[in-house]
């Protein structure tokens, strides 16, 4: 439930988010925190808890809208706001929230929440029916069976052919391999 300080400063109680009125901060709340049906995409039948991870979703996987480029590092976004969380947490390592329990700091109380549950209360309520491993998150989970039992490598890198089973591996290549042969 959201909470209001005083007429000036509103903030989620959840996120510490600060709002100028209660109705922006009732709207947040709502959008953000409450539990509610999941927004299905129209596109590839995906769902979605926030109507703005959906509309991302639509903007960089179907559209391949990345029109936003940070001005620090030349990557680009498909929303203002991701460009904005991606310049506060990268460039100005903006960490508000802190774990008690080490010296481990995140952008959002979310992943601090999840951080303690999966690391020190070792929490993994997502097993593997193949190996047995056990898991943090149903993300995680689904990772592990894609890549280490189906073997898949959906990622192929443009100049090359080669293939890569996470898009983090993808660009690691692109950058250790092809950016250093460019011709400038």
């Amino acid at each position: 439930m959201p909470k209001s300080n005083n007429a000036k400063s509103h903030r989620c109680e959840l996120c510490f988010k600060p709002f100028e009125n209660l109705s922006n901060l009732k709207s947040h709340f709502r959008n953000v925190h409450e539990e509610k049906t999941p927004t299905k995409c129209n596109l590839c039948d995906k769902l979605f808890k926030r109507k703005t991870s959906l509309k991302y979703h639509i903007n960089i996987v179907h559209e391949k809208k990345l029109d936003l480029k940070c001005q620090m590092c030349e990557r680009y976004f498909g929303l203002k706001a991701a460009l904005k969380q991606h310049i506060a947490i990268v460039h100005e390592n903006k960490k508000r929230f802190k774990c008690d329990l080490c010296d481990y700091s995140v952008f959002r109380h979310s992943i601090l929440r999840r951080h303690i549950e999966s690391v020190h209360e070792k929490m993994r309520p997502f097993k593997c029916d193949i190996c047995q491993r056990e898991f943090a998150r149903n993300l995680a989970l689904q990772n592990h069976i894609r890549i280490v039992h189906e073997k898949l490598k959906p990622f192929k890198c443009e100049i090359c052919r080669k293939e890569f089973s996470e898009n983090r591996k993808l660009h690691q290549h692109i950058n250790n391999v092809h950016k250093k042969t460019e011709v400038f």
